[in-house]
């Protein structure tokens, strides 16, 4: 056991095992399909011990377990945890592989929400202004990595990794083993960029160059990733950049020549990969509405309805990534169990461990929830929408528009995406930027927080 009396820890060492972290999860994907292929499992999970490490010396120094919101939540975190476990009881017999699915259910929902809360207390402003620009340092190679993985074969071992290890290769993964974890963090570079833009001005040609440098790569990349949700991340992310510029508190022409600078350069830049790269952008629009609206269960619901003129199931037919949208935030209380099938029960790591094909219970988060929790799960969704609100009320009271495109990443995600289908590096991102957030609104909350 680990005796913290006569070992000296301070605000940087508890800092340095964050970065530790941070990068080892960023690069651990790249370790498992490309240097150590043998040890798959061994290497993911070793960032769960790294990460229970850091929540152990936090909680010794002070910096986890800190105040009422965080015991409110992790009693309520222990609540809806026991009650995810009664769900296991009823679908399965007591034995040892119940408990390793538990255990794997409630490390998919919860093992990265205490980090938003330990980067909240730990960090300043200054610290995330840091780790954005250490992020937009690995734009370049990245920008490298992600060209070769689309100049070669699916099948080289640069996208399918040793022993074929990446899934639907045919996309590039980037340092990952599949490609959602890279276009999240694609996402999260382009989110680091923009943040760049806001907090800091443009004045000197060296940040002209730079500026542009950095635009112009990930507007290549954009087009290289072939998916659908890195364009609808990246216009909201841009669109909330560009209005925030005119709220920054800086002169006029600045604000009007960083508006010019971003918008100009990135429809350029874009219209110049786009014909660079034509079957890459060829390849992302015709995926644009290729879901099967007919599986939805919005459609299913209503589709022989009418929306004034418009038959849904119709409509749904030639704009099938609106509904998907609107199916994501759909969700039926019909014939709904009390206890579901457990927690996490249907997320990809459990469902590899029981050999169960994965996405079972439902690739739609919302559906997913209320199948693994039941009635806990229309719970968990009614608090997602109420946590949007908390945090755009937060966002009115501090009125920092240097961290809107932040917010909006933020509000979307927790609305529209999945974020406990996996301990994937893209849940580690999402509770990573809500702690973010967390350090701007310290002072909003300050009276919760004795």
């Amino acid at each position: 056991m680990l005796n913290f009396k006569n070992i000296k820890i301070d605000d940087l060492t508890i800092k340095k095992l964050l970065y530790l972290f941070f990068f080892f999860s960023l690069f651990d994907g790249s370790l498992r399909k490309w240097l150590f292929p043998n040890y798959y499992t061994e290497i993911y999970f070793l960032k769960d011990l790294i990460l229970l490490l850091i929540y152990i010396i936090a909680i010794k120094t002070g910096y986890l377990l800190k105040n009422k919101i965080e015991k409110i939540t992790y009693s309520f975190v222990f609540v809806i945890t026991l009650f995810g476990f009664f769900g296991y009881l009823k679908y399965n017999d007591l034995n040892f592989d119940l408990f390793i699915s538990f255990i794997l259910g409630f490390r998919s929902y919860w093992i990265y929400l205490p980090l938003a809360f330990l980067i909240s207390n730990l960090l300043k402003i200054a610290d995330f202004q840091k780790f954005i620009r250490i992020n937009l340092y690995l734009v370049f190679p990245y920008f490298l990595l992600i060209l070769m993985q689309s100049i070669f074969s699916p099948v080289s071992v640069i996208n399918s990794g040793f022993n074929g290890l990446v899934m639907n290769p045919e996309r590039p993964s980037g340092l990952f083993t599949y490609t959602t974890q890279n276009i999240y963090y694609f996402i999260f570079l382009t989110l680091c960029f923009y943040s760049f833009i806001l907090f800091n001005k443009i004045t000197y040609k060296k940040d002209l160059f730079y500026v542009l440098t950095l635009n112009f790569f990930l507007s290549t990349i954009l087009i290289l990733l072939k998916s659908r949700t890195v364009y609808f991340f990246f216009l909201l992310i841009l669109l909330t950049s560009l209005i925030s510029i005119f709220f920054l508190n800086e002169k006029n022409n600045l604000k009007i020549k960083k508006f010019l600078l971003i918008s100009v350069s990135t429809l350029l830049f874009f219209i110049f990969s786009s014909k660079v790269f034509h079957k890459q952008f060829e390849f992302s629009t015709t995926r644009i509405n290729t879901d099967t609206y007919y599986e939805m269960l919005f459609v299913k619901k209503f589709g022989n309805k009418y929306f004034f003129s418009y038959n849904i199931y119709e409509f749904c037919q030639q704009n099938s990534s609106i509904c998907r949208i609107i199916d994501t935030l759909y969700f039926s209380t019909e014939n709904i169990e009390l206890s579901g099938k457990g927690i996490g029960a249907g997320t990809s790591t459990v469902a590899t461990y029981l050999n169960q094909k994965k996405l079972y219970l439902g690739e739609n988060e919302n559906h997913r929830l209320i199948s693994e929790m039941g009635i806990v799960g229309v719970l968990i969704i009614y608090l997602k929408y109420f946590f949007v609100l908390y945090m755009l009320i937060q966002f009115i009271k501090k009125k920092d528009f240097r961290i809107a495109p932040l917010l909006a990443f933020v509000c979307v995600l927790t609305l529209l995406f999945n974020m406990t289908y996996s301990t994937s590096f893209s849940s580690i991102l999402y509770w990573l930027c809500i702690g973010s957030l967390f350090i701007f609104f310290k002072k909003n909350f300050k009276i919760l927080t004795k």
